[in-house]
């Protein structure tokens, strides 16, 4: 499970977390070394169905997440993923669709008929665990709905904005129909037992193509 936020240059993320930020040549450098040393992706709904089902994912997999919906999920990103035949899970709070330098319906549509899965990051991105469990609630089945309407098909993950979590909201989360939910838990050890805080490995400027690799190879050791 990787880990991702911005894939843009310093300039155009000048006021993102220098570790949030992966410059679009740094992304395609780490695809293309592991697609070319064999590797292939699922998305994080095959992923929980695997789980569900007691399943090993097939060997040299592994799984992209995209946090937070920037726009160069689409200008940037999504054809590095096409031209090495990857697929990703775009986390989308769906309230901030269409805002400035955030994806549009009509990226979002193209996206998901390419194979990209489009999934439930909340409506507002906003820590959840210091709402009410009503508002808390809200802001996880938000986007269900909006994307059910947009895309035809209800997403089956989740992702809790900041990664702040708590027994209550895992609840929730499996009351809703989610097969599994992650965190920003810097680790990549995934179960069924665990699925509702389940860890990604983060992915930031320093991480070179090679370094990437290894990591990936060492969590499916």
């Amino acid at each position: 499970m990787l880990l991702y936020h911005l894939i843009a240059t310093p300039l155009e993320a000048q006021d993102a977390q220098y570790g949030l930020v992966v410059s679009p040549k740094l992304f395609a450098d780490q695809m293309k070394t592991l697609h070319d040393a064999g590797w292939s992706t699922i998305t994080a709904a095959e992923l929980g169905r695997a789980l569900e089902i007691d399943l090993r994912p097939p060997a040299k997999t592994f799984v992209i997440t995209i946090d937070d919906g920037y726009v160069d999920g689409y200008t940037e990103a999504f054809p590095i993923l096409q031209a090495n035949g990857f697929v990703a899970t775009y986390y989308l709070p769906t309230g901030r669709i269409g805002w400035t330098r955030i994806l549009t319906a009509r990226q979002v549509t193209e996206m998901a008929a390419a194979g990209m899965e489009m999934a439930d990051h909340s409506v507002s991105h906003i820590d959840l665990t210091s709402l009410s469990i009503e508002n808390a609630r809200a802001e996880i089945i938000g986007p269900v709905d909006y994307l059910d309407a947009l895309l035809g098909s209800r997403p089956t993950t989740f992702a809790y904005p900041f990664g702040f979590y708590n027994a209550d909201l895992m609840q929730e989360v499996d009351d809703a129909g989610f097969s599994i939910a992650f965190t920003t838990a810097n680790s990549c050890r995934e179960s069924f037992a665990t699925r509702f805080a389940t860890p990604r490995l983060g992915v930031g400027p320093t991480i070179t193509a090679a370094r990437l690799l290894a990591s990936v190879r060492g969590c499916n050791g």
